[in-house]
């Protein structure tokens, strides 16, 4: 059977066969990064330099996902080809493919040339909009590294959520643009082996995979899973920097990751206890911590709301006025959509009304609160 170009691949394929280079790959675990595998995405590339998102789903993630090794060369069949999604879509394109529990893959020994080195769609710093309609997609950006944080940790010091750091850049305009890493990419991301401090010689980066965001009145953009970066790019876009930067230092701070005490996020230890007796607690008695308890979700209340309009500018993310849109502590109409999940639970033992904020809801949905509201013809649904 020849193979068929990722471009000529059709809604009608079942039985079509690529040949393709694994080019990025990531983990989706939600909005925490301990979290269970949600899905698993990748950018397959062909030899004619087309590119096509791939997914890999939770449910074959333990069985399929090292299959796929990155850089590798493969000869795939029997995957599903799928219309893309409207939002967070890696790369252009109206399909993607699916793994399924029938998808054969077969090593290629050889390795033909056409496979692009880097898939990228650069977006122009004064054209990233958070509020705009490209704004639930992975932005591509160009520039020049001008300054580097330390980690720092989220949430509570001792019990950190997650880290970040931000990473600053600037094009060709002297415009500054915030890159702000999360997690693995805050760790991972070093400039150790590229960048000498004694020549102090810039260093031009190509991020992909970034989502735009604003944080009080700033925008930026975040780079969690999908984000990888590229030092120095042998691509068109990177030449008029390279002129550029020949007799042009910059001094980099570098903060070392050995001297940062870094550690997975962790939780404390807490007593496993059933719902019946939890509940028959006095709520001063119970500790600090907590108690662990392990429930099956029974039914989602009717009548409830599960989501609630916040404010996008106050860091805490208050609930705005629904009507007007506005928030009232600082008066922005910069809003998004955060869930409040209401449901009841049960071990067995006893069954409990409970409630669940934004990052652990949309751990228990596998979706964002925004895409899931956009799924509604009328965005004040409450079911």
């Amino acid at each position: 059977m020849p193979n068929k170009p990722l471009s000529a691949l059709t809604l009608q394929d079942r039985n079509a066969e690529v040949q393709i280079q694994v080019h990025r790959k990531w983990e989706f675990r939600g909005a925490v990064d301990n979290g269970p595998i949600l899905h698993i995405d990748m950018i397959l590339t062909d030899c004619t330099g087309n590119a096509i998102h791939c997914q890999i789903p939770s449910f074959l993630a333990a069985t399929r996902g090292d299959e796929f090794q990155v850089g590798k060369i493969y000869k795939m069949t029997r995957f599903s080809v799928a219309r893309a999604k409207s939002t967070y879509k890696p790369v252009d394109g109206d399909l993607m493919l699916y793994v399924t529990p029938y998808t054969t893959l077969e090593l290629c020994h050889t390795s033909p040339s056409g496979f692009p080195l880097y898939v990228y769609h650069l977006t122009s710093y004064d054209k990233i909009d958070p509020d705009g309609s490209n704004a639930r997609n992975f932005h591509d950006v160009l520039g020049i590294i001008t300054e580097i944080s330390a980690i720092k940790p989220i949430g509570n010091a001792h019990i950190p959520s997650s880290y970040n750091r931000h990473v600053l850049i600037k094009n060709l305009s002297d415009d500054i643009l915030k890159i702000t890493l999360w997690g693995k990419r805050a760790q991972e991301f070093s400039l150790t082996n590229t960048y000498d401090p004694q020549k102090q010689t810039p260093i031009v980066v190509l991020f992909v995979g970034c989502l735009p965001k604003e944080y009080q009145g700033e925008v930026l953009l975040s780079g969690g899973a999908a984000c990888h970066w590229y030092f120095n790019p042998s691509i068109e876009e990177a030449e008029t920097f390279y002129s550029r930067i020949e007799s042009e230092k910059i001094n980099i701070e570098l903060p070392s990751l050995d001297k940062q005490e870094i550690t997975p996020p962790s939780f404390p230890q807490r007593e496993h206890h059933n719902l019946k007796y939890i509940l028959s607690l006095n709520p001063h008695d119970v500790p600090d911590q907590g108690y662990e308890c392990t429930v099956t979700i029974t039914c989602i209340p009717e009548g409830k709301t599960w989501y609630y309009i916040a404010c996008n500018t106050c860091p805490n993310k208050p609930s705005i006025d629904p009507v007007i849109r506005q928030c009232s502590t600082c008066r922005s109409t910069n809003y998004c959509f955060r869930y409040k999940l209401t449901f009841k639970a049960s071990d067995g033992t006893e069954e409990a009304e409970m409630f669940a904020f934004d990052n652990v809801a949309r751990t228990i949905i596998g979706k964002p609160c925004p895409t899931v509201v956009a799924s509604f013809p009328d965005a004040s649904a409450t079911t």
